[in-house]
């Protein structure tokens, strides 16, 4: 763990996450409803930018990746 896991950490790290797409990270695309952190558990509440993106899971693991290198 590089830093000190909270919700402004886990969002710093979610705008490394980009939908390959469009040139502009999640964050700021503003597709993250919600982050919530818990005794070292994480909950995103985020959405995709148009329904059935195939690239969904591709994102959501790239997501998962950055925070955990918290």
């Amino acid at each position: 763990m590089s830093e000190e896991l909270n919700k402004e950490s886990v969002i710093e790290a979610l705008k490394e996450v980009y939908d390959p797409e469009i040139p502009v990270n999640v964050v700021d695309l503003g597709l993250i409803y919600n982050v919530e952190v818990e005794d070292n558990e994480v909950h995103v509440e985020m959405t995709l930018t148009a329904q059935g993106c195939g690239m969904g899971p591709y994102i959501a693991q790239q997501a998962e990746w950055r925070i955990a290198e918290i």
